[in-house]
């Protein structure tokens, strides 16, 4: 008789017919939550790479800000003026380039801008001169734009190049 007592105690069957629910053992929960993280990251990191692929449009377009320039311009050659009788001297126009990217060897400097150069884009390549943070020197090339007098033309160039060849940190110079 004691026996007995001893096996009801013990006997799983007993339990899951005295309480109604689902029994998972302590193994099963550990694979159940191993795999729900595993799943959550799987997501997280296929989210990243393909956002990383096809990042969002800039908000910021030169080409449609260089249309309302042009625009505002023949609306104001339209616009009758008054001539001043004495003549002004103009200030010398500006020239702007843009600091495209830079390469540690010449050949890929010369190789990128025969790319682009193919795609009717001004470019040239200029040889720089650095210091390291510990004072050694070195040489590296700069792809460049070639001058332009028209800020807003440079815009439109910089941002087709940007959109084809996914560069970023392009400064522009004035000359």
């Amino acid at each position: 008789m004691y026996i007995n007592e001893e096996k009801k105690r013990y006997d799983v069957r007993n339990d899951k017919e005295r309480l109604p629910g689902l029994y998972v053992s302590h193994r099963q929960f550990s694979w159940m939550t191993a795999t729900v993280i595993l799943i959550v990251f799987g997501v997280f990191v296929t989210g990243y790479f393909l956002g990383k692929r096809k990042p969002t449009e800039p908000v910021y377009e030169p080409e449609i800000e260089h249309a309302a320039v042009v625009a505002a311009a023949i609306k104001m050659e339209n616009a009758p003026v008054a001539q001043p009788a004495a003549t002004v001297i103009s200030a010398p126009q500006q020239a702007y380039y843009a600091q495209l990217i830079g390469f540690g060897t010449s050949s890929a400097a010369q190789k990128f801008s025969e790319k682009l150069q193919r795609k009717n884009f001004p470019v040239c390549v200029k040889e720089r001169h650095s210091t390291t943070a510990q004072g050694k020197k070195i040489i590296w090339y700069q792809v460049i734009t070639e001058p332009f007098e028209d800020k807003d033309e440079l815009l439109a160039a910089i941002y087709k190049i940007k959109k084809e060849e996914k560069l970023h940190d392009i400064r522009i110079i004035t000359c």
